[in-house]
């Protein structure tokens, strides 16, 4: 239901009232019956729509989007799977497998996240975060590359985004070590938010990622 209240501005006290009245804009006040999702949905960013988001919305610039076990990155612009990870795979597993799966969701050409972009789900971390000392990416992802990527202290808790689910273990980027003797590519440990060089065979976790549509 809406209500429209009308506010009364008097200037001064009682002896200075010039007999002026001030009638101010209406402005909307939403009742309980609007607070469901879908209008809250609507809800435009300069209201703080993010602290209006029921449980299964997530805020996405400014609009709360079903979260369909998705995670949404409005800084990056990048969704995150956040449900059904796959069991630990060797680095030709991990990037198969994402581009065969259809996740629900606004997301577009599902695929194995690279260092920058896993990177970039990397938080309260600021020597491996996006803006880091750590120069892992896709333009500098040589063995010496990883010398400032140390991570953090372990303080039982994963050093990435709020609300994501998983294990805090390894997880495979796409990026792949050009100087080594065989088949590496750079892992992202969430324990500690550091970066590490992986023999392809190995095995490490999956989240995959794509752009919003």
């Amino acid at each position: 239901m809406k209500r429209w209240i009308w506010l009364l501005l008097l200037t001064g006290c009682d002896a200075a009232y010039d007999g002026q009245d001030a009638l101010l804009e209406p402005f909307e006040v939403q009742g309980p019956d609007t607070a469901d999702p879908a209008k809250v949905e609507e809800v435009d960013a300069g209201s703080k729509a993010c602290d209006l988001c029921f449980d299964g919305y997530t805020c996405f610039e400014g609009q709360c989007v079903p979260d369909d076990g998705l995670l949404f990155d409005p800084a990056t612009k990048l969704v995150w799977q956040n449900r059904d990870l796959p069991a630990p795979r060797t680095w030709d597993q991990a990037w198969s497998y994402c581009p065969r799966n259809e996740f629900d969701g606004p997301g577009d050409t599902w695929r194995l996240p690279t260092a920058d972009e896993l990177r970039s789900f990397v938080r309260d971390c600021q020597n491996t975060g996006p803006q880091g000392a750590c120069q892992v990416s896709e333009s500098c992802s040589w063995y010496d590359c990883g010398s400032d990527c140390d991570g953090c202290e372990w303080t039982g808790d994963c050093y990435w985004m709020n609300g994501a689910q998983g294990e805090c273990g390894w997880y495979w980027t796409l990026t792949e070590v050009e100087d080594a003797p065989h088949k590496a590519a750079w892992q992202i440990g969430f324990m500690k938010a550091d970066l590490s060089v992986r023999s392809a065979t190995s095995k490490g976790y999956v989240r995959c990622v794509a752009d919003w549509r």
